[in-house]
């Protein structure tokens, strides 16, 4: 019996197929088992492979603590980077002699580009012979077994060629750290134990903090990123909500990235109860200035706790000069835990309106703060940077006029809230990096720890570029606003937006000259 022409042709293209998804999967087969190239650079004993991914780019791995996300090419194919081990002699040879750093870097430079020259040619050979094999055994033919490694190869190469056509060397600038740390906090396993340990939990998510920071200035040189005389590093925290885990945070990154001034941008209470003032007190262990305005549920009680403290500076009206910028702020003329309240949002559009109005008037204002960031827009030109929070998410956004409009989440994980759904929302706090003459965005670090309970901590670094139209919008890590929804209905009014009492808070301050809020800035 013989096989009719059509039927044939299916039939070998069957085979053809079949030979060429073979190739595939044995490449696939000879990357894992034989594509790895281990290579020396510098005192670091390291490994370094292509492996098959979605979307490309470049892994950095550093057991146990984590691993660096670099978005250096587009592809099937990635790069894989470990740090296997250390010399211990030749470390210490470098720390006892540290002008060996300059002849250290070049060669570092070879060995690296040296080790992934020979990762692409072994990926290659590895892949070739793993399909040369798989189809020979599977089809016990030349023909076939040359098919299929003829695929790995076209596969390899033209992974390669997308690869360097899509690379970008400007990556290095922002790399993105994930994963847990060996000494972090162990998960605790219920809520209930979670608040009964608050205060444990927060020395150890500082550490947290801390040994990423190390981790992430170890491995990234971030060059557009220099500490200078000309940059002013911002901490930018929101919506703490009294949860007691976040004054070790703060306090660990303010240390970490040796900023200049922290900015509250409000709800650093839950009820603006006068019981509450006690958690503010904390902030007099910070070194530096931290610069505050009222949020929906901080209270003129809350604010007048909070002009109390030595180095808190309040925002209601006035510009103030802090580390070399002008901040101008206006607080929130709602007050959510007031339930007999008729106010409206659009006391919220307001006041936004009578913030503009107050930064038109005074000019040269560097960066602007209020609460809310929903009306927002009318800020747009006005000012370099405006700082926001209250829908407990982060968002980055840039106006069309050139303001960048910077969203923070809670740096309190929503306080206590955090207990409620099942995930508990994140941390979420930000290092700023403005230009000190111009207050000029150069840049920022967005940092995200796992929220009550986890040890996961990821830093993002954001270069900005001054010649950009518009900026990234960020990805939401947290619930969206319409969580927050209930926050607004029903709205109490606080009375005197502008100022509350001659108790040491500032007034509406119209026509006021800026003034130093730190003595000696």
């Amino acid at each position: 019996m013989t096989t009719s022409p059509t039927t044939a042709l299916p039939t070998r293209a069957a085979r053809v197929l079949a030979t060429v998804l073979l190739g595939l999967v044995g490449g696939w087969l000879g990357l894992t088992v034989a594509g790895t190239v281990h290579h020396e650079v510098g005192p670091l004993n390291t490994s370094m492979r292509l492996q098959p991914t979605w979307g490309g780019g470049t892994t950095v791995v550093v057991p146990p603590l984590g691993e660096l996300q670099l978005d250096t090419h587009v592809g099937v194919l990635g790069v894989r980077a470990v740090l296997e081990g250390l010399d211990v002699d030749e470390a210490r040879t470098l720390v006892a002699a540290p002008e060996r750093l300059a002849d250290l870097k070049p060669q570092a430079v070879e060995d690296i580009r040296w080790a992934l020259t020979m990762a692409v040619l072994r990926a290659g050979l590895a892949a070739t012979v793993g399909a040369l094999l798989l189809g020979a055994l599977a089809f016990r033919r030349v023909g076939a077994a040359l098919v299929a490694g003829g695929t790995a190869v076209a596969a390899v190469a033209g992974s390669a060629g997308v690869a360097l056509a899509t690379a970008n060397p400007a990556s290095i600038a922002e790399p993105r750290y994930t994963g847990l740390l060996a000494d972090a906090p162990t998960v605790v396993g219920t809520a209930e134990s979670i608040v009964t340990d608050f205060s444990r939990y927060g020395d150890q998510l500082a550490q947290v903090v801390r040994n990423v920071s190390g981790l992430y200035a170890a491995t990234s040189t971030l060059p557009l990123m220099p500490a200078s005389d000309d940059t002013v590093r911002v901490l930018h925290i929101s919506d703490l909500h009294l949860a007691p885990q976040a004054w070790d945070t703060v306090r660990t990154v303010a240390d970490q990235y040796d900023v200049d001034v922290v900015v509250d941008s409000g709800d650093i209470t839950d009820h603006g109860s006068r019981p509450e003032n006690r958690y503010v007190e904390e902030i007099r262990h910070l070194d530096v200035p931290y610069v505050w305005v009222r949020g929906n549920h901080d209270s003129p009680v809350t604010q007048r706790a909070m002009a109390r403290q030595r180095n808190v500076v309040v925002l209601d009206g006035r510009p103030r000069r802090v580390a070399g910028l002008t901040f101008l702020g206006l607080g929130d003329p709602t007050f959510t835990p007031d339930k007999t309240g008729t106010a409206t949002p659009d006391l919220v559009a307001a006041a936004a309106g009578r913030l503009a109005a107050k930064i038109e008037k005074h000019g040269d204002v560097d960066v602007a703060v209020f609460h809310d960031p929903t009306p927002a827009a009318v800020l747009d030109g006005l000012v370099p940077v405006s700082l926001h929070g209250h829908l407990h998410y982060r968002k980055v956004t840039r106006g069309v006029d050139g303001t960048w409009f910077m969203t923070q989440g809670s740096t309190g994980g929503s306080g206590l809230r955090a207990l409620e759904p099942e995930q508990p929302a994140p941390i979420l706090l930000s290092v700023l990096y403005l230009d000190r003459a111009t207050g000029t965005l150069r840049g920022y670090d967005d940092i995200r720890l796992g929220g009550l309970g986890s040890t996961s901590a990821q830093i993002q670094r954001h270069v900005v570029d001054p010649l950009e139209e518009t900026g990234p919008e960020t990805a939401l890590v947290a619930p969206g606003p319409d969580v927050r929804a209930e926050d607004r209905e029903p709205l109490g009014l606080v009375d005197g937006v502008d100022g509350v009492d001659g108790n040491g808070v500032e007034g509406s301050g119209e026509g006021d000259a800026p003034e130093d809020a730190v003595p000696g800035e």
